[in-house]
């Protein structure tokens, strides 16, 4: 008896390890027949690529899965140039999709299809209207407005029409994912005016961005935009102020790292430019200047803040201080196209570089 309960249990152990295995290994398969598919796609051989969809779909293990299969049938048919049953399988794709983001990239399968072919763009460009209207919080809706924005974009009746069109989807979408993008793109448009009034709205419409949406990823795009608006507009006060918001916001990350982006360095250097060329405060320029090669060694601008500090020491009188500069100059960064000047500074407490006023905005 005790025989054939062990046997009894190990029967079931070695069952049970038997259908663990057996989605891994379907699974297996399934990924293997996907890249059949893939590779027939890229080749051309869409007859092969279609029969292989075709038991994709029957043996698929969820609903993403054949979301994926209904969208490159779609594919193929249209590469084949069977484009009414491309749409098909395109709009099959929506209607059964697993989620909101799977049938919104089903839908900008049709409004792209659409929107490249010849004598079919306007209403390829409705569609992507009614995509971004109909799923503002998904990529596919961000994606569909890029598209709107780059075609309006094209001609000058579009670029007239773009304000009050921005304007309208955020009054539509404003509770929505996409409220903060249509913010930017209304405040991109002001920037890139030649009136000083609209700059004014561009600096009042990116700090709402700023107050909005204060954890987007756009935010530090939205501040550093809006100094940029305010050094056109001889703001500086207000300019430090945002490139120091900024900067407050460098986190420490992973392990005592920092979490870097573009924008910090940036940041730093045009402090000390404004401080230096705009305020001629250079006490505050040389402090700047020290901080800048202190944390942001990985630079392209390291040599430039190392060169600067050199002249900004000796417009403050020391010229020790500026020996050491140099001298660190080049130590760190022999290949410096500054290393040339680093002699003639020295000797004529002149700057040889040919400049009126440097205004490097990276």
């Amino acid at each position: 008896m005790n025989v054939l309960l062990r046997c009894g249990a190990l029967l079931f152990v070695v069952s049970g390890a038997f259908m663990a295995c057996a989605p891994s290994v379907q699974q297996e398969a399934w990924s293997e027949r996907w890249l059949t598919v893939e590779r027939a796609h890229v080749h051309g051989d869409y007859a092969s690529a279609l029969e292989n969809l075709q038991t994709l779909e029957s043996t698929a293990g969820n609903s993403r899965d054949r979301h994926e299969v209904r969208i490159r049938r779609g594919d193929c048919l249209a590469s084949m140039g069977h484009s009414r049953r491309a749409m098909e399988a395109w709009f099959h794709a929506a209607r059964e999709a697993p989620s909101r983001e799977s049938a919104a990239h089903a839908y900008l399968r049709v409004a792209r299809w659409m929107a490249d072919q010849p004598g079919m763009k306007s209403r390829g460009s409705q569609a992507m209207i009614r995509l971004l209207d109909g799923f503002p919080d998904t990529r596919a809706g961000k994606r569909a407005l890029d598209h709107v924005i780059a075609v309006m974009m094209g001609t000058d009746d579009g670029k007239q029409r773009l304000p009050s069109f921005l304007a309208k989807r955020f009054r539509l979408h404003r509770k929505t994912a996409l409220a903060k993008f249509l913010v930017f793109e209304e405040s991109r448009l002001l920037m890139n005016s030649e009136t000083r009034r609209d700059w004014e709205r561009a600096v009042l419409r990116l700090a709402d961005l700023e107050q909005w949406f204060p954890d987007s990823a756009l935010w530090d795009d939205a501040v550093y935009a809006r100094s940029e608006v305010l050094h056109r507009l001889e703001r500086y006060p207000e300019e430090l102020d945002a490139l120091r918001a900024l900067l407050s916001h460098r986190r420490k990350g992973l392990l005592g790292g920092v979490s870097e982006t573009a924008y910090y360095h940036r940041s730093q250097w045009r402090i000390a430019q404004v401080l230096h060329y705009d305020l001629g405060q250079l006490a505050l320029a040389e402090l700047a200047l020290e901080h800048f090669v202190r944390e942001y060694s990985f630079s392209s601008r390291f040599d430039d803040a190392l060169y600067e500090l050199a002249v900004v020491r000796l417009g403050r009188g020391s010229l020790r201080g500026a020996e050491e500069a140099l001298e660190r100059l080049a130590l760190e960064r022999p290949e410096s196209r500054f290393n040339r000047h680093a002699s003639l500074l020295l000797e004529t407490g002149m700057d040889p570089r040919t400049r009126t006023r440097k205004k490097e905005m990276p």
